[in-house]
């Protein structure tokens, strides 16, 4: 069983507290993954987007074996964990990239 660090984890907002949410940019993230994809396309295994902090319950693939995945599920967006890209390597290496916007929350 997993431990978790209950002092590192943020503070549970009430929706009235909270000022703006990160939201992934789906846009933005394609671009991205193109860009990278173009240069080193040979060496990437996989790209995954998720909530950096919520990462193991909120990750999903989004491009593997050379075709990307439109049915990924996870939760886009959120107050606290920031939308992040990771590109794994045949190498080992990881490459991580932030993707996101910052949305106004208009219910204060």
């Amino acid at each position: 069983m997993r431990s978790i660090d209950v002092y590192s984890m943020p503070k549970y907002k009430s929706p009235s507290e909270i000022e703006f949410f990160y939201v992934v940019d789906y846009d933005k993230a394609k671009d991205i993954c193109n860009k990278v994809l173009s240069k080193d396309r040979d060496n990437i295994l996989f790209i995954e987007y998720g909530l950096d902090g919520d990462w193991d319950s909120n990750s999903d693939v989004i491009w593997e074996y050379g075709e990307f995945n439109d049915e990924c599920d996870f939760y886009p967006k959120s107050y606290w964990a920031i939308p992040k890209l990771r590109f794994l390597y045949a190498s080992g290496k990881e490459l991580i990239l932030e993707c996101y916007n910052r949305e106004n929350n208009y219910e204060i």
